[in-house]
């Protein structure tokens, strides 16, 4: 059984590139995959993108009386745990939706570009958008595009199907599976071009499976709850995938500089299983688990229980501790002597004015020290000198203290008590022992249960804990002495709750009597300190066996049920025709609802799913999609089943699909699956290869029909999404009031 150890990789900081002239000059295309979990950015010319980072800012709080913290994009947060409650994204799911984080993310890509012109961005930009993305969000994006920044035109694409053209070619057909991190798209694309009307997502992607895994392992090991973290379930989950120098969705994150670091792994973490309970009969025999169970070892600190020094030796350490402690408490006598000295001669020099004459001097000393009169000072003087005194008085006793005699007997005592007397019967003097024994065991478990009393509300110890806590509390004006004594602090270990008493001696001596009734007493096996302490803190306690999780958490792709799936939008009102198909329930809703793909209209919005998912797999969607299509359409997608996205490299994605397929389509039928050959980065690829191969003029929208046309429109290409104009909203008509019936009434006047 391997045992992975678990390794903290940090972040590496992005630099500020050069901007160089031949881009600068030639108004070279940045492209940018805005995807929901990594941004991918860089200039077209270039081979790769320049930054590949977590589409993420942090922004931490405010501290009083300081200044507004840095802000903190992509790679800039070396330690995400540590501002984990602090991330924004600009995505509501695969949805740009918060344009204030979407602006400083594109700062971020702007400035480490290098772009230095002043006041705009003179690049025409292509950037991706999801599927089927709503108008408004396109029409925010336009804007922040062409108003902040000043580019001359923007490209808007699908990134699955920049994949998609990108490892086919021209006019090819196909049924494209983006497994995204939020989402998974089942599109069909026949002669080059998408089908928006029988396209269909699944609310399923990487991010559940890494929360999933995340709460499987924390409900599983509740003792390192803390332990295991998000990131730590991002990265080991799912870092086998390093191991086969690619790049999934978890090694993305920390890109590829830093991949090189996970290639310690040896074995696969995670896998799709080809048939599932099947798969799960087999965890259930203990060779086979034993033969696949991963360890993931974490992090820990082995507490030193027994340092192999002798009594002896550590009585001597004890002692020297001790000589240590006497000299600084000698040391704060003789400072707080000092003070006290120099405060007694102040005073005296003001009774001094006084019998000079000095009245007005006098009277400005006594308000310095807040006296009102003579009394009050000489009040003082008496308190300040019987401190004085008693001060020197433990200083002379501290200095006689350490007889060596008084220590040798002491020591001799000690010895005593841990060996019988020559007279004594060993019997009796083992059931001493362990009455001693017994006794530090109960005074324990006394300060145990007062802690616990303590902490508790309306118990007797907690009540006289606030009585004193408000008695302190009292505002005198009058001296009552308090602090006169060493004995006035023992207060504050009282109201303590931890129980202020120091049990270090205790716990030493309990340790002393049961190491004395280990080798004298064969039938003594109990210990509470030593040996529990040494056992429990070892490395096998600090390790995670990865079991039947590898398999559990991926099949949440071919099983949505397994987990609980928030679907966010507006509840449906109760009177809304609905239906149900593949596994799903829809509403009809009026058109300004965005529109969910697993339906069959565009003005149809799943409910908010609240015990489980009800939505189909990704098995059954395909199938239901295909089902839209005749015979030979559906031959004709079958035949190119194009696989992309972060997660569609998992291992054992293909098997389970081929498994999945021939069972679902005709007896003998062809198919073939193809995963793309760069499922993270073909989307920035494909891009590339768009905007060398047509005309920036017949994909790209210029500023001057951003300003004509409005913001959400766009030129189609063979990735993009179909344009769907927003209806003109009605605009009602004024209400003219009607005119008032008149009567013409002729008179005659004679």
């Amino acid at each position: 059984m391997t045992t992975l150890e678990l390794k903290e990789v940090k972040t590496i900081p992005d630099i500020i590139q050069v901007y160089p002239n031949h881009v600068k000059n030639f108004s070279t295309p940045l492209i940018i995959d805005n995807g929901s979990y990594n941004c991918r950015a860089g200039w077209g010319i270039n081979k790769d993108p320049s930054l590949i980072f977590k589409n993420l800012i942090a922004k931490p709080r405010k501290e009083r009386g300081k200044k507004d913290g840095d802000l903190q994009v992509g790679n800039d947060i070396t330690n995400i745990e540590a501002v984990r409650f602090q991330l924004k994204s600009q995505f509501d799911r695969n949805v740009v939706t918060h344009f204030e984080a979407q602006e400083h993310v594109l700062d971020y890509i702007f400035t480490h570009l290098g772009v230095d012109t002043e006041g705009c961005v003179n690049h025409p930009v292509i950037i991706t958008e999801a599927f089927l993305n709503p108008n408004y969000s396109r029409h925010l994006m336009s804007e922040l595009l062409f108003e902040c920044y000043k580019i001359p035109s923007v490209c808007y694409g699908v990134d699955s199907l920049f994949s998609f053209h990108h490892n086919n070619p021209e006019g090819s057909s196909g049924l494209v599976v983006d497994l995204g991190y939020h989402a998974t798209h089942v599109l069909p694309v026949i002669e080059g071009r998408v089908d928006p009307s029988r396209s269909r997502r699944i609310n399923v992607g990487g991010a559940h499976i890494i929360n999933y895994l995340h709460r499987l392992l924390q409900l599983k090991y509740p003792a390192h709850f803390n332990s295991i973290t998000l990131s730590r379930a991002e990265t080991y989950p799912f870092d086998w995938y390093a191991l086969k120098d690619s790049k999934w969705f978890a090694c993305t994150l920390y890109h590829r500089r830093t991949c090189s670091l996970l290639q310690s792994l040896v074995h696969e973490q995670c896998f799709l299983a080809v048939d599932y309970q099947a798969e799960l009969q087999h965890w259930s025999d203990s060779e086979h688990y034993e033969s696949h169970v991963r360890r993931i070892q974490l992090p820990y600190t082995m507490p030193v229980v027994n340092s192999g020094l002798t009594i002896e030796q550590q009585k001597e350490r004890r002692k020297e501790l001790a000589r240590r402690l006497t000299e600084i408490n000698a040391r704060k006598r003789e400072e707080r002597l000092a003070e006290d000295e120099e405060q007694l001669n102040q005073l005296l020099a003001a009774q001094d004015l006084l019998d000079e004459g000095e009245e007005e001097e006098f009277q400005n000393v006594l308000e310095s020290y807040e006296l009102s009169n003579v009394g009050d000072l000489q009040k003082m003087i008496s308190s300040i000198q019987a401190r004085i005194e008693r001060t020197r008085q433990k200083i002379v006793a501290a200095n006689t203290a350490d007889d060596p005699i008084v220590e040798e007997s002491k020591v001799k005592q000690i010895k005593q008590g841990l060996r019988p007397k020559e007279q004594e019967d060993f019997e009796s003097w083992i059931e001493g022992v362990k009455q001693k024994r017994q006794e530090l065991l109960d005074r324990r478990n006394a300060r145990r249960q007062r802690r616990q009393d303590m902490a508790k509300r309306r118990t007797a110890a907690a009540q006289e804990r606030m009585r004193i806590i408000s008695q302190l509390a009292r505002k005198e004006k009058r001296d009552d002495n308090f602090g006169m004594r060493d004995e006035d602090w023992d207060v504050y270990k009282v109201i303590n709750k931890e129980c202020g008493d120091s049990d270090s001696d205790e716990e030493q001596k309990l340790l002393e009597l049961e190491e004395v009734l280990r080798r004298n007493d064969p039938e003594f096996e109990g210990s509470t300190l030593g040996r529990a302490s040494s056992s429990a803190d070892t490395a096998e306690t600090y390790q995670l066996h990865v079991g039947i999780e590898r398999i559990r958490a991926p099949e949440i792709l071919f099983q949505p049920s397994m987990v609980q799936i928030m679907v966010s939008g507006a509840d449906p009102t109760p009177t809304a025709p609905c239906y149900t198909t593949a596994g799903l329930r829809f509403f009809s809703l009026p058109p300004p609802f965005p529109p969910l793909l697993n339906s069959k209209h565009s003005n149809l919005i799943c409910t908010k799913l609240q015990v489980g998912s009800p939505e189909a797999g990704l098995a059954e969607t395909i199938e239901y999609v295909l089902k839209g299509y005749s015979v030979d359409v559906q031959s004709l997608l079958v035949s190119n089943i194009f696989l992309t996205g972060g997660c569609a490299s998992m291992p054992g994605l293909v098997p389970r699909l081929d498994k999945e397929l021939r069972e679902m389509r005709p007896f003998e039928s062809q198919f073939h699956l193809t995963v793309a050959a760069d499922p993270v980065l073909d989307a920035w690829h494909g891009a590339q290869e768009l905007i060398a191969s047509v005309s920036l003029s017949r994909c790209f929208v210029t500023r001057a029909e951003y300003e004509e046309k409005g913001g959400e429109f766009f030129k189609e290409h063979s990735a993009s999404n179909h344009y769907f104009p927003s209806p003109v909203p009605l605009v009602q008509a004024e209400i003219v009031p009607a005119p008032a019936c008149v009567e013409e009434v002729e008179i005659d006047v004679f």
